[in-house]
């Protein structure tokens, strides 16, 4: 069984409302790359490569993540189409609305 990530959502939403508008926080349908990855460089100073249900560290330990974050890779990444762009704050910060109102009920 793997550990579960400990990334709490609001300090993930912090650090998106934080970030210059205008400079991309990562790139769908990149481990290495995505919003995910980049926002546990900047907090940890460690490489995570992020797939839609878990993570791995540079010493490959997998971890399980969590509803929200799969969640928002999930709307992140488009579902099955493979194009990688770069996103924005006002794309991730829609994404980790609609997941609240989805988790609200």
């Amino acid at each position: 069984m793997k550990q579960m990530m400990e990334l709490d959502q609001k300090e993930f939403t912090r650090w998106v409302e934080d970030h210059p508008p205008l400079k991309a926080l990562g790139i769908s349908h990149s481990a290495c790359d995505c919003p995910i990855a980049r926002y546990l460089w900047e907090t940890r100073q460690a490489h995570f490569y992020v797939y839609p249900d878990h993570c791995r560290d540079g010493g490959h330990a997998s971890y399980e993540l969590p509803a929200w974050a799969t969640g928002f890779i999930m709307r992140i990444d488009g579902g099955l189409t493979k194009c990688r762009r770069s996103i924005f704050q006002d794309e991730a910060l829609c994404a980790l609305k609609l997941l609240s109102k989805e988790s609200d009920g």
